[in-house]
C-alpha cells in the first residue's frame, strides 16, 4: 500500500484538495478582510485572520509545486522542503481556524441574551446590565445601525435582510424596547466606525427625550418619530418606543414580552463564522496528509538505491566448469553453487556445493 507508485499516486490524488482547499480558503479570507460588518461587530482581529488565511493561499501553489517535482523524482531534498512547508501551514491554519471558532462563541448564553431582550425581563439579572454595556453588543449595535441607515435609504436588500431579522426572531428594532440605557463610552476602539451615524461613533448609546426611549430614527416613509401621549397638550416627542424598527411593528405598544433583535443578529452572525471556521479547519486534514505522505516517500529508498535483480541472484561458483548445464539451472530457477563456507576458513580453503573436492584430489595425485 506504502510503495513508492502508490505514494506518488497520492501525491497526484492530494492535487485536487489543494485546488479546492485554495478556492475556498482565499474565499473566505476575502470575506473576512472586506465584510465591514464582520469588522463592525468582532473587531480588527476577524481581519487579521482574513489576512493570515490570504497569506497562507499565496503559499499553496509553491509548496504544492515543490512536493510535485520531489514526489515525480524522489528528491529527498525537495520532499524535506515540502514537508516543512506543510508543516507551517498546518499549524497556521489550525490557528486560524481555532481563533474563527473561538470568536464565534457568544460571551453570554442564548436564554440569558433573549431574556435581556424583552421589554420586561422574565428573570431579572445582573448579567443584563453586563451583557448590554458588552464589547459585543456595542459592535453588533454597529452593526445595525448601518444596515438600518442602508435600508431606510432606499436599498431593498439590507430592507430584505433587517425585516428577514425582525420576522425570523419575532422581535422588532435592536435593543429592549422601551429600555434605552445611556452610555456615553466610545465604541471599542477596534471596531470599523465608518459609515454609521456620526452621535454613534462619540457614544456607545443615545437615548431620546423621555427617559427609556430611544432617539427617532429613520426617514420618509420609515421614520420613528412617536409622542409620549397622543391626548396630552402639548404633543411631546418622546422618539421612538423601538431601537431602528422597520415595518409595523413600531406602531404597537410593546408588551412584556416584546423584544429586541440583538440577540437574533448575534445568533445568526455567530453561527455563520462558526460555520467558516470548521470549514477552515477540516481543510487542516490536506496539509496533514500532504506532511505524513511526504515524509513516507522521503523515507523510502530510492529505485537507484536497490540492489539490482541480476544481484539478487546466489553468485555462480568460479571453479563449477559445466556452464551448459549451470545455464540450464540458471534457466530453469534451480540454486547454483555457492560458497558454503566463507573464503580463508581454517577448515577448508573453498567447499562448494558441487563438491569440487574430488577434482583437488585428482590434481595431488598427479
Amino acid at each position: 500500500m506504502c510503495s513508492r507508485k502508490n505514494l506518488q499516486l497520492f501525491f497526484k490524488f492530494l492535487l485536487f484538495f489543494k485546488c479546492l482547499a485554495f478556492v475556498l480558503l482565499m474565499a473566505l479570507g476575502v470575506i473576512f478582510v472586506t465584510d465591514k460588518d464582520l469588522e463592525r461587530a468582532y473587531g480588527r482581529r476577524i481581519v487579521d485572520n482574513g489576512g493570515g488565511l490570504l497569506t497562507l493561499v499565496a503559499l499553496i501553489p509553491m509548496s504544492q509545486f515543490i512536493g510535485m517535482n520531489g514526489s515525480a523524482n524522489h528528491n529527498t531534498f525537495l520532499l524535506s522542503t515540502h514537508a516543512v512547508f506543510e508543516t507551517v501551514l498546518f499549524s497556521s491554519q489550525f490557528i486560524i481556524a481555532n481563533e474563527v471558532i473561538a470568536t464565534s462563541q457568544p460571551e453570554f448564553d442564548a436564554a440569558t441574551r433573549l431574556n435581556c431582550m424583552r421589554n420586561t425581563p422574565a428573570e431579572p439579572s445582573d448579567d443584563c446590565k453586563t451583557y448590554l454595556k458588552s464589547d459585543r453588543y456595542a459592535g453588533l449595535h454597529l452593526v445595525w445601525a448601518y444596515n438600518y441607515d442602508t435600508a431606510t435609504a432606499g436599498n431593498s436588500d439590507y430592507y430584505s435582510k433587517i425585516d428577514g431579522f425582525q420576522k425570523n426572531g419575532d422581535c422588532c428594532g435592536f435593543g429592549p424596547p422601551l429600555n434605552c440605557a445611556p452610555d456615553s463610552r466610545k465604541p471599542p476602539e477596534d471596531r470599523f466606525l465608518e459609515q454609521v451615524q456620526p452621535e454613534f461613533k462619540k457614544k456607545r448609546q443615545v437615548c431620546g427625550n423621555v427617559d427609556l426611549w430611544y432617539p427617532a430614527s429613520g426617514s420618509g416613509s420609515y421614520t420613528c418619530s412617536q409622542v409620549v401621549d397622543p391626548n396630552g397638550v402639548p404633543l411631546v416627542v418622546g422618539g421612538c418606543k423601538f431601537e431602528m424598527p422597520l415595518g409595523s411593528c413600531k406602531d404597537y405598544d410593546p408588551e412584556p414580552g416584546t423584544a429586541g433583535c440583538a440577540n437574533v443578529i448575534e445568533d445568526t452572525m455567530n453561527f455563520t463564522l462558526l460555520l467558516e471556521g470548521a470549514v477552515i479547519l477540516f481543510f487542516c486534514v490536506v496539509p496533514a496528509l500532504s506532511v505524513l505522505s511526504s515524509c513516507c516517500l522521503c523515507w523510502k529508498r530510492k529505485f537507484t538505491d536497490v540492489i539490482p535483480a541480476h544481484m539478487e541472484r546466489d553468485p555462480p561458483d568460479p571453479y563449477y566448469t559445466d556452464w551448459e548445464k549451470q545455464a540450464k539451472k540458471r534457466a530453469a530457477g534451480e540454486p547454483l553453487p555457492v560458497f558454503i563456507r566463507p573464503i580463508g576458513s581454517d577448515l577448508e580453503m573453498f567447499d562448494f556445493q558441487a563438491n569440487p573436492k574430488a577434482d583437488v584430489d585428482e590434481e595431488e595425485g598427479k
